[in-house]
């Protein structure tokens, strides 16, 4: 059976898998116990235990490290459910308990059986475990871990199975091939927001510019920019100020920090109309207020107040394309981020003093990104 195969994939391979079953019908190389058999057999003697129902009893018969699987089980806390099967794992007491690299990324992936993209997440939490590189769980696959580092694993999966997001997990998103710390207080960096930065760098490549971020959050649309334009200068603002300590953060360990500047306050609030900037960029709140009842779990641990707006999601595109004339230079330009099927009501709010310049797709085809211009 395919269960069997994966627990003894689980296991060590330097060793031949001590496996008891409580399942007659099951045909795989394991013993065949019986009730009886529970008191005869030395407690924590066997690496994996297959049995119909949990039971304290079946549970002692499993070593430190080792796996109790469950046919038929309803799902229970610290478990995992796998092809109709709950998988239990004895806490490890030494390190002759722990996985193998090769093994916890197994584990990991059968924890993460919910994510569609378990693969990657396997390793990355692995490898945050192990302070290590991808390449160094392919050089060392059977290489032990640590019982330090098979404990904080075991911890680490239990949060991800609450449906935290890994980003917040682990403290750090990448972005542009930059590292971004972040946490519940900022909005987790998206692959879709680096087509604002990529749009800008390559329109003002060796110019000098001034340019303004609204709702930076992590900062890392403008602290992307200033990396890779390194005669440009930014300004960043914020509502929350717990965001704003998360960008000085990143903005001092990314190296650009003498070139932004900080500000608390809601969107073009705390701006004087003399403030002219070269561009604005934004990614602001634009899920409606109906929508976020429906979102993913994952999507709830991020601050609401950074996804969602009033006026279905449209809001802030409001407010922003109603001001922004007062603060863009002539021909400067507009940049925003925008939601699924949001470009034509965006571009029809946009006000005699700018024009529609242009709309970049995704890599779904999706309009995401619009850019506006002033006329004068």
């Amino acid at each position: 059976m395919k269960i069997i195969t994966t627990i003894i994939r689980l296991l060590y391979p330097e060793k031949k898998p001590h496996i008891g079953s409580f399942s007659s019908h099951i045909e795989a190389p394991c013993i065949s116990l019986t009730l009886e058999d529970v008191h005869c057999y030395k407690k924590k003697s066997f690496d994996a235990i297959l049995a119909p129902e949990f039971s304290e009893n079946y549970f002692a018969l499993v070593r430190p490290g080792g796996f109790l699987v469950l046919q038929n089980s309803k799902e229970s806390p610290s478990a995992v459910t796998f092809e109709n099967y709950t998988i239990m794992r004895q806490p490890c007491i030494t390190d002759n308990d722990t996985l193998s690299v090769r093994a916890a990324v197994l584990w990991s992936n059968l924890n993460l059986y919910f994510s569609d993209d378990r693969g990657i997440e396997s390793q990355m939490l692995v490898e945050h475990c192990l302070q290590e590189n991808t390449s160094f769980l392919y050089t060392f696959p059977e290489k032990k871990m640590t019982l330090k580092e098979d404990c904080l694993l075991q911890t680490l999966l239990e949060k991800r199975q609450q449906r935290i997001p890994i980003s917040y997990i682990l403290q750090c998103k990448n972005f542009m091939s930059l590292s971004f710390a972040v946490d519940e207080n900022v909005l987790i960096p998206r692959p879709e927001t680096e087509l604002i930065v990529e749009y800008v760098m390559e329109t003002y490549q060796r110019q000098e510019i001034c340019g303004l971020d609204l709702a930076t959050g992590s900062g890392c649309i403008a602290i992307s920019i200033l990396h890779y334009l390194p005669q440009a200068f930014f300004v960043a603002s914020d509502l929350s100020f717990a965001a704003l300590q998360k960008a000085k953060e990143n903005a001092i360990v990314n190296g650009v920090y003498e070139r932004i500047r900080l500000v608390n306050g809601d969107m073009l609030q705390p701006f004087d109309a003399h403030q002219q900037f070269d561009v604005i960029v934004s990614n602001p709140p634009y899920i409606a207020f109906h929508d976020y009842e429906n979102l993913c779990p994952e999507l709830k641990y991020e601050p609401q107040m950074a996804l969602t707006a009033e006026e279905d999601g449209l809001y802030f595109y409001r407010t922003i394309l109603e001001a922004a004339y007062g603060y863009l230079k002539p021909g400067g330009e507009l940049i925003m981020e925008m939601g699924y099927l949001q470009f034509p009501q965006i571009k029809a709010m946009i006000p005699k003093e700018l024009q529609f310049k242009d709309v970049i797709k995704d890599h779904a085809g999706i309009d995401r990104v619009i850019i506006v211009e002033s006329k004068f």
